[in-house]
C-alpha cells in the first residue's frame, strides 16, 4: 500500500473523531457568555421603628428562560457595596439595619450559565429618618 493510500485511508477516521470528539468537553467551545436584563422598578420600604426596623427591597420580576435569581447589594454610610442576599424571588428582606446609618441597595440578575446583569440602585436614605426612601421631596 502506498503512503499516498494510507493518508486517503486514515482521513476519515481522523475527520470523524474531530466532529465526534473523543468524550471530553471542548474548553474552546462557546457558551453562554450573555447576560441577563438589569431590573427594573426597584423600590424600598421601610417597616417598623428603632430597633426592629427592616428594609424591603422589590422589583420587577425577570422574564429570561435562564434566569437563574438575583444578588442583593447593600452599601452601608457610603461604603463600597457587599452581597447580603441571593434571591430567586423579586424581593429581600433585610433585617440586619440600624437606625441613622445610610443605606443603597443595588440588585443585578444572573442567570444559570452565572452571567450577572449590570447592578441597578436603589436611593440612597438615611433609616429612621422621616421620609419614604423613594421619595423625591
Amino acid at each position: 500500500m502506498s503512503k499516498r493510500s494510507r493518508i486517503l485511508l486514515a482521513l476519515p477516521l481522523v475527520i470523524a473523531f474531530g466532529v465526534m470528539g473523543c468524550g471530553a468537553s471542548d474548553p474552546a467551545a462557546p457558551g453562554d457568555t450573555v447576560a441577563p436584563a438589569a431590573v427594573l422598578d426597584i423600590s424600598v420600604t421601610v417597616e417598623g421603628s428603632g430597633p426592629a426596623q427592616t428594609v424591603t427591597v422589590t422589583w420587577a420580576p425577570g422574564s429570561e428562560a435562564d434566569l437563574a435569581g438575583y444578588n442583593v447589594y447593600r452599601s452601608k454610610d457610603n461604603q463600597a457595596a457587599t452581597l447580603v442576599g441571593v434571591e430567586t424571588a423579586n424581593n429581600f428582606v433585610d433585617t440586619g439595619v440600624v437606625t441613622g446609618s445610610t443605606y443603597r441597595y443595588e440588585v443585578s440578575s444572573v442567570d444559570t450559565a452565572g452571567n450577572e446583569s449590570a447592578r441597578v440602585a436603589s436611593a440612597t436614605f438615611v433609616l429612621g429618618q422621616r421620609h419614604h426612601p423613594d421619595s423625591h421631596d
